[in-house]
């Protein structure tokens, strides 16, 4: 899997360069004057500035993502929880299982516990 990553960034650098290249001969090729702002010297600058931190943090937010996915432990709520029992015991009061008096006492339990 590794592997596999490894050879689509280098696929995605390559084009990139290839890219550039051809555009570096045009550039020589020209008769423009030399430093001068271009249209395209804005648009390089822009592109530098947006895309290569676009795809650091894509590979970063990868390698994350694929880290928190192997290592992903789904969090169970404990049958004994505090939550659980104030929930078990609304629901014995709601069925007349326990008077008032005895939910509030089980109740102040759950929740004066230190």
């Amino acid at each position: 899997m590794e592997f596999i990553k490894l050879v689509l960034i280098g696929v995605i650098f390559y084009g990139i360069f290839i890219l550039f290249k051809k555009e570096i001969e045009n550039i020589k090729n020209s008769n423009d004057p030399a430093n001068t702002w271009k249209t395209r010297t804005i648009v390089y600058g822009i592109l530098t500035l947006v895309a290569l931190p676009s795809i650091i943090f894509a590979i970063i937010f990868a390698i994350l993502a694929h880290k928190s996915y192997k290592n992903g432990k789904l969090e169970l709520i404990d049958a004994n929880s505090d939550l659980v029992r104030l929930e078990k015991l609304k629901d014995l009061l709601e069925s007349d299982a326990i008077s008032k008096e005895e939910f509030k006492v089980e109740k102040s339990k759950i929740l004066n516990k230190t």
